[in-house]
């Protein structure tokens, strides 16, 4: 008798269970709460609007810090985001977009009981999406009142996705929702922020990487053809990237795009060019979509005067800091002096490859490899606070720094000269947006007297490398063999090397010879799945391929 009232309470649980319906979420809506990148350490404030019924959708991101306008149905899109000590605005047309809804659609996901998540007691509802051998798994953790009759109010989402910044590795999303509103709208949420009404108002958006986060958390991915070879491959290459598509017809575009990337590589590996292609992180994005978030220089609106050709100007008259820079020259006997080889790597002077893709690591880089060169102590500089402040610095207008949109080492050095020091990166973490600059902070201890603009020869390069240290380095990286690089040593016909064609800064870490060919060691900031784990091997006396020297800085401790 006992044994049969065990089974059937076990019975009606299960039918219990099997009773609970998904909620339906409402198609207007407020939400607060925190999204957290354990890989980054980062845990960040988002409050979005939601107004399905409209189109629209409002993200403000660390308490309206930066805050996204997005009106789809007239195509509208603003982006305010903080330069220094004022807000300014890009505008964009956003046309054929869609709304990013941060409470999933549930109805795939199955029921798997309760359980307590952030000190409630909460449903747990489970998609779990098997590519081969890979799993993925979304959680989504709800509570209701007993009895499942009241509203569902969202508590956490999580799932294991991808490093969406960048696609280099599986990690851990979450999203902890704080406050929640059914139902909320208010116009005043859409209103066209001021600073986007004036004629100041920036033409382009930065890349919109946050968003794709959001995008990408939110959506799950369908399960590939397994019938295909291809196909098969590009699992493989999912689950090792952590990749999430939005839904099946986004799937098919990047399977394609994969493809075609595969094709290449392949066919450029048959050639004898003594350098090889590997798939990578990058396989899946088209070339636009690589250049927009890991090229923004190729988005510059002008180079600084020194870069440009005689017969060409900025829109703006250039302003130049107060503390002049100096050409490096070069004496032939002094170059027949140094070193065959060298490498700042093995000898400590280099922090690990980071995986942010800031165009300010290669300031920080000749920073630390100073430093480390008169002290012996080696730190990780703050890339944010460069970011941060500064915008537009040494030159006016937008032909300066961009933020998180581009820019100049010598202009980001002079900054740090004439704010007597820089943060340390463990004080001043890394945001992956645009912040509030912070110039107060000089905790890391190093104080810069000048910086050095290095004549634009491969001589003067050797010999600044060979006896400053590491040397920050703007290179055309423009060709896909570049993106795809994964050994060997670089060299390209086609690499340009005029000023106007450098958009990517890397730091010269070293040079030295590999089956007879001259190469610079360059360490880029594209995680260590690039590459021969995140560095490049260049080509060297061959004519400044790539640009290599063209625009090289080096600071002075």
């Amino acid at each position: 008798m006992h044994r049969l009232a065990v089974v059937v309470a076990l019975c009606l649980g299960i039918a219990c269970a099997a009773a609970v319906a998904p909620p339906k979420w409402p198609t207007t809506y407020l939400v607060e709460g925190t999204i957290s990148i354990p890989y980054f350490n980062i845990t960040e404030p988002v409050t979005t609007n939601y107004d399905g019924l409209n189109n629209r959708q409002r993200f403000d991101f660390y308490n309206e810090l930066t805050t996204n306008i997005y009106d789809y149905r007239n195509g509208a899109g603003f982006e305010v985001v903080p330069r220094i000590d004022r807000k300014v605005c890009f505008k964009s047309n956003v046309a054929g977009g869609s709304l990013i809804n941060v409470l999933p659609d549930l109805s795939n996901y199955q029921y798997q009981g309760l359980t307590r998540v952030n000190g409630w007691l909460v449903e747990n509802w489970e998609l779990t999406l098997r590519n081969f051998s890979a799993v993925q798994k979304y959680n989504m953790y709800l509570y209701r009142e007993p009895g499942h009759q009241g509203v569902a109010r969202p508590i956490q989402f999580y799932m294991s996705g991808r490093n969406a910044i960048f696609d280099s590795h599986s990690d851990i999303y979450i999203m902890n929702y704080h406050l929640y509103q059914p139902g909320f709208s208010t116009p005043q949420a859409y209103a066209i922020p001021s600073v986007c009404s004036q004629s100041a108002a920036l033409p382009a958006t930065p890349s919109g990487k946050k968003l794709s986060v959001l995008r990408k958390m939110f959506q799950a991915s369908p399960v590939p053809d397994h019938n295909d070879e291809v196909a098969a491959q590009f699992a493989a290459h999912a689950h090792k990237f952590g990749k999430v598509y939005a839904d099946h017809s986004e799937y098919s575009m990047r399977l394609n795009i994969f493809r075609k990337n595969l094709e290449y590589i392949e066919q450029y590996n048959k050639k004898d060019t003594g350098m090889k292609l590997a798939m990578n992180h990058f396989g899946d994005m088209t070339y636009d979509e690589i250049v927009d978030v890991m090229l923004p220089l190729a988005k510059k609106y002008c180079m600084p005067a020194r870069a440009q050709p005689q017969h060409t100007r900025c829109d703006k008259a250039v302003r130049r800091a107060p503390s002049t820079p100096v050409d490096h020259q070069i004496d032939p006997r002094e170059l027949a002096a140094l070193p065959g080889a060298i490498d700042w790597v093995a000898k400590g002077a280099v922090t690990p490859v980071k995986d942010q893709g800031s165009w300010t690591f290669g300031t920080t880089g000749t920073l630390e490899g100073a430093w480390f060169l008169k002290t012996g102590k080696l730190v990780s500089l703050s890339e944010q606070q460069i970011v941060d402040c500064a915008w537009g610095y040494e030159w006016s207008g937008p032909s300066g720094n961009l933020g998180c949109d581009g820019g100049y080492a010598s202009g980001a050095i002079q900054w740090v000269i004439d704010n007597g020091g820089i943060a340390l990166e463990e004080s001043y973490p890394y945001l992956m947006q645009d912040a509030w600059c912070l110039k107060t902070d000089r905790s890391s201890g190093v104080k810069v007297q000048a910086y050095v603009n290095v004549s634009a020869s491969e001589a003067a390069l050797q010999m600044a490398v060979a006896t400053a240290g590491p040397v920050a380095v703007a290179i055309d990286a423009s060709h896909p063999e570049f993106l795809f690089y994964s050994s060997g040593v670089f060299y390209l016909a086609e690499c340009k090397n005029d000023a106007n064609d450098l958009d990517h800064e890397v730091l010269a870490v070293g040079y030295g010879t590999e089956n007879g060919q001259d190469y610079w060691l360059v360490k880029n900031s594209w995680s260590t799945h690039w590459g021969e784990n995140g560095y490049v091997k260049m080509a060297r006396n061959r004519g400044n391929n790539c640009g290599i020297a063209t625009q090289a800085n080096y600071a002075i401790i």
